[in-house]
């Protein structure tokens, strides 16, 4: 009768960023002779087993216990496992890197180049995942830049990661004209008007729908004064 091998650990289809694996499990043999795994010799205590093997392969590693008796029976056991070293490449899609907004928190998605992905994690929340595509609302915490990181993991335990700034500005711009002064009267069809902007992050200057020119924190613009009498600036 051939001997009879059960393996109980590692279990089948399980990925490992290991060099090596512990094999190990159960024989029902009254006259045992050996036990190998891939050719390691195992080391039997009573019915159990147990053995180091190394995982040679990059990918899927085929573990077979021989069992023998001293009558030259054989028997076997197998099992597949994923031997996986290599760490997720991770992308960031949106938000693009630079972005400034006024919310409090913003979605984030991406991709994640990985057979074997467990999880993503955007500064600590777990994104929503649909095959290796990504989303997450993030709160961003501070006013001024923060930093998003998303962190790809796979089954084996490697990660990746990859980030990008965004910078919340939820500050007014204050806005003061030094030219002209309120109050001015003009023969004129048009007014110069300039003034200084204090705000980071500006992006445009309107005077009366009329885009101005901004240098630093100073802009000026020629406003037509389309009214006889009194006009707003």
């Amino acid at each position: 009768t051939a001997p009879i091998a059960t393996i109980t650990a590692p279990s089948a289809g399980l990925v490992t960023n290991g060099a090596t694996i512990t094999v190990s499990g159960n024989l029902t043999e009254l006259n045992l002779s050996t036990v190998t795994v891939n050719g390691v010799t195992a080391t039997v205590t009573g019915n159990t087993f147990t053995a180091d093997v190394p995982l040679n392969n990059e990918g899927t590693n085929t573990l077979t216990v021989t069992v023998s008796d001293l009558a030259s029976n054989t028997g076997t056991a197998e099992v597949t496992v994923t031997k996986d070293t290599v760490n997720p490449v991770t992308t960031i899609s949106s938000p693009a890197d630079g972005l400034i907004t006024k919310e409090s928190s913003i979605t984030v998605s991406g991709q994640v180049t990985e057979a074997n992905l467990a999880s993503v994690t955007i500064n600590g929340v777990t994104a929503t995942l649909t095959g290796n595509d990504y989303t997450a609302d993030v709160p961003l915490t501070n006013e001024g830049t923060n930093t998003i990181f998303a962190t790809a993991t796979d089954s084996a335990g490697n990660s990746g990661i990859a980030q990008i700034s965004v910078t919340r500005d939820t500050t007014v711009p204050v806005v003061s004209i030094t030219s002209p002064v309120d109050g001015t009267l003009t023969n004129a069809t048009s007014v110069t008007v300039t003034g200084d902007i204090t705000e980071t992050n500006i992006q445009s200057v309107t005077v009366n729908g009329v885009t101005a020119t901004v240098t630093g924190s100073t802009f000026t613009a020629d406003v037509p004064l389309d009214t006889e009498g009194s006009n707003t600036i």
